[in-house]
C-alpha cells in the first residue's frame, strides 16, 4: 500500500475508481492503475501489465523471472489477442534474450504460432517447454493435442471421385449377365447332346450283335446224285 502524500492522493481518487468500476460493462472491469477496461476475469491488466488479483493463479504468471517481465508478458499476450503476431513474437524474443529458461514465454510463443496455424513451430516451442518442465501435466497435454492436430492436418485427403467418370448403366450389366447365361446354356446343351449320342451308340452295338445271332443260316445246296 502507498503511504504518505501519495496515499492521501490515492484515497481521494478511490471513489472515482469505484465509480468507473460501476460504469464498466457487464463482464468487464477497470484497471485501478491505468483505468483501462479489461475482462473481469483478468488477473492482470493487458494494457499496463499491473497485477489485479493477487489471490489468482494466472497461466501467464509464475514465480521467478516472470515477476520481472510480467508487464512485457502481458503486452505480448495482448498483441497476440489483437492478432499482431509478429509484434508479440518480437516481445517474447526480447524476454528470452534475458531469461532463456522462462517457461511462460515458451508457452506464449507456442500459443502464438498455434493461433496462426503454424503447428510445427508451436510443437517445437512446446517440446522445449516440456523439457524445461517435464512434470507439468498441462504442458504435456498441450503438446499431445498439438501433435494430434498436426497429424490430422498432414494426413492424406480421401480420394476425390472423377466427375467425368460416368457410372455404368444397369442395362449393360443385365446384357452381360444374359449373354453369360446363354453361353453357359449352349455349352451345357452341347455337352448333354454329345453324351446322349455316345450313350445311343453304345446301346446300339449289343442290339446288332443279338440280331446277327438270331438271323437264319443260309441254305446249303443239296448234294448232287451222281448219274448212273
Amino acid at each position: 500500500m502507498i503511504k504518505g502524500v501519495d496515499g492521501e492522493q490515492f484515497s481521494e481518487q478511490t471513489p472515482t475508481i469505484q465509480g468507473m468500476l460501476r460504469e464498466a460493462k457487464l463482464g468487464t472491469m477497470i484497471c485501478p492503475k491505468c483505468f483501462a477496461e479489461i475482462p473481469d476475469t483478468s488477473a492482470f491488466c493487458m494494457e499496463c501489465g499491473s497485477r489485479i488479483k493477487e489471490d489468482t493463479v494466472d497461466p501467464l504468471y509464475a514465480e521467478g523471472s516472470d515477476r520481472e517481465v510480467y508487464p512485457e508478458l502481458a503486452r505480448a499476450n495482448l498483441l497476440r489477442m489483437q492478432g499482431k503476431y509478429e509484434e508479440a513474437i518480437d516481445v517474447c524474443r526480447r524476454i528470452l534474450g534475458r531469461f532463456p529458461s522462462n517457461e511462460t514465454v515458451h508457452a506464449l510463443l507456442g500459443d502464438i504460432y498455434a493461433d496462426q496455424g503454424k503447428l510445427e513451430d508451436a510443437i517445437q516451442w512446446y517440446e522445449l517447454l516440456v523439457e524445461l518442465a517435464p512434470s507439468n501435466a498441462h504442458y504435456s497435454a498441450k503438446l499431445h493435442n498439438l501433435r494430434a492436430m498436426h497429424a490430422a492436418q498432414v494426413a492424406p485427403p480421401p480420394p476425390i471421385p472423377d466427375p467425368d467418370a460416368k457410372p455404368a448403366k444397369p442395362k449393360v450389366f443385365a446384357y452381360a449377365l444374359f449373354g453369360l447365361l446363354a453361353l453357359i446354356l449352349v455349352a451345357a446343351a452341347f455337352v448333354a447332346g454329345a453324351r446322349m449320342n455316345a450313350l445311343s451308340q453304345s446301346a446300339a452295338q449289343p442290339v446288332k450283335r443279338d440280331m446277327a445271332s438270331l438271323s437264319p443260316a443260309p441254305p446249303t445246296e443239296p448234294g448232287r446224285i451222281p448219274p448212273p
